[in-house]
């Protein structure tokens, strides 16, 4: 894949060389995905040579004649030539929703300019790719005008620059990227950048080691050289709980933009941090944690596990990708800043779980918020529900079932697109239990379950009983916690799955307090009765 970028232009040249197989039993047209924008010059088959095509107004569709039909299994490769302005792709689900700092303060023009940045990624169709998303390798040679530099999908290779990248690039930088384990779509940002920093850590699964490389705009290059350490110590922790690392390098681009996010495609990140001076604010949105520095750069980084090497095979299984990779940033939070900064995300996720379930199930997806315009509803449900019931079954089934399951669901759908029913499946296996109930109620409901509790303080114990509608019972752990008279606390999980369930708790002291729900793990509504 060979692109030329004029980043103030918002332009590109290309030219794919593309290999695939036939699937179907006989194919007379291939139909590929390329933006509508791009004009394309010709298609030409080393099978078959020059090839006739056809774009339809006000679509995304290549459709490619063949002279004959290509037989199931047969190999076709194509060489594709276009060019024409792609605007850049906004990150409009991936970033925090913004609001005045002032009420009534209307004045939302920054006060300093953003450092451009132009980036192509899956939403674009910058490149010919099948109209079903599917992995594939690829080498990438970008090219971009002088004063830029670029990241892309794959390990930075500068051996592969050539004598006529060199030539192409006429006073410009020519970059070539290896995606030498399957990706599921492929991106490129272009912006000017600086490198700020390298270090290799050691990992686990098929490499020995990874390389993660920092670059970061211009006035973002302290920022840069700060997260380097943690963004080594964020990707050692999710090695060790995956015990794998799915790419041999990592880059994270340090950037700019109007409102924070990021993206993370696969072997890249992308940081997006406010211009100094902002008049915005953006707290009062489920994607944001101040007290957590480094949520945006650990939510990116799980990425690099859900959502590139495992994907989502449709709209519905969304919630792999982003609650995924929103407990995983909590995980990171509790081992950085200990239990009360994971508590605390716990106690926003169960608030905003509450507050929008009544816009939909988890397996809605994007269409979570989509006729409101409100990207806060979506990331409410599938990023901040989806990390709560993925707490929840973790309590639920214990901690060893969870990890060794999770562990199992990843190695068996690596590379490949997963969705609820695999991951069920191997949650299953990993607990020795049917989970059906659990799934249903909380992947494929909406519903928020309300339970009655009460307790009894005696000698030796504590009672408490806990009751939910018969109509619709739900798997709910719920923590009880022991408040003694010596200050200790103890936290004890009752797995409420009954319409009635009351559990004795032996007691080594005086209790003086009975909490529910204290860690605010459960997302139920609880009255005492």
């Amino acid at each position: 894949m060979d692109t030329v970028v004029y980043p103030d232009r918002q332009f590109i040249e290309g030219r794919t060389h593309v290999t695939l197989r036939v699937q179907a039993d006989a194919a007379a047209t291939l139909t590929m995905r390329l933006a509508e924008p791009l004009a394309v010059t010709s298609v030409v088959s080393a099978e078959f040579g020059r090839l006739l095509f056809f774009r339809i107004r006000h679509d995304d569709s290549l459709i490619i004649n063949l002279p004959v039909s290509a037989q199931h299994g047969a190999m076709l490769s194509f060489d594709i030539a276009y060019s024409g302005r792609l605007p850049t792709q906004e990150l409009d689900r991936e970033t925090v929703a913004l609001e005045a700092q002032q009420e009534g303060d209307t004045e939302t023009e920054p006060l300093v300019r953003s450092e451009p940045n132009f980036l192509l990624s899956s939403r674009a169709a910058w490149y010919p790719q099948n109209v079903v998303t599917d992995y594939a390798r690829a080498r990438i040679r970008v090219t971009v005008p002088e004063g830029y530099s670029c990241i892309a999908s794959g390990q930075l290779t500068p051996g592969d620059v050539s004598l006529r990248d060199a030539a192409l690039s006429a006073g410009g930088a020519a970059y070539v990227f290896n995606a030498n384990q399957p990706v599921r779509y492929f991106a490129l940002v272009v912006s000017r950048m600086t490198q700020v920093a390298s270090t290799v850590i050691e990992a686990k699964g098929q490499y020995d080691k990874l390389t993660i490389t920092v670059q970061a705009n211009p006035r973002q290059l302290v920022k840069g050289r700060e997260i380097a350490p943690v963004a080594a110590d964020v990707m050692r922790f999710y090695e060790t709980l995956m015990d794998d690392t799915p790419y041999e390098s990592l880059t994270i681009a340090m950037l700019e933009h109007e409102v924070p996010g990021g993206h993370s495609p696969a072997y890249f990140s992308i940081i997006n941090n406010a211009a100094p001076f902002s008049r915005l604010y953006w707290g009062n949105d489920p994607s944001a944690f101040s007290n957590i520095p480094e949520f945006f750069l650990s939510h990116e980084l799980a990425h690099q596990w859900w959502g590139q090497a495992v994907g989502w095979k449709n709209y519905h299984e969304q919630w792999i990708s982003e609650g995924f990779a929103q407990y995983f940033s909590a995980l990171y939070a509790q081992r950085a800043h200990g239990d009360a900064s994971f508590f605390a995300m716990l106690r926003q996720f169960r608030r905003w779980s509450i507050s929008e379930s009544d816009q939909g199930p988890i397996d809605l997806g994007y269409r979570l918020g989509l006729i409101q315009g409100q990207g806060r509803i979506f990331r409410a449900i599938i990023y901040d529900k989806g990390a709560s019931v993925l707490h929840m079954l973790r309590r639920f089934v214990g901690d060893e079932a969870f990890f060794r399951g999770l562990r199992g669901f990843y190695a068996e759908r690596k590379f490949q697109k997963a969705g609820t029913d695999d991951f069920q499946r191997a949650m299953e296996a990993a607990s020795g239990r049917p989970l059906d109930r659990f799934f249903e109620r909380w992947i494929h409901g909406g519903d928020i379950p309300t339970l009655r509790y009460s307790s009894t303080i005696r000698s030796g114990e504590v009672t408490v009983q806990f009751d939910q509608d018969s109509k619709m019972i739900y798997d709910v752990p719920v923590t009880v916690t022991l408040q003694y008279a010596d200050g200790r606390l103890q936290d004890i999980v009752v797995p409420v799955s009954d319409a009635h369930v009351e559990q004795r708790i032996p007691t080594n002291g005086v209790v003086r307090d009975v909490q529910i729900n204290r860690d605010s793990a459960a997302i139920a509504r609880f009255n005492e009765s």
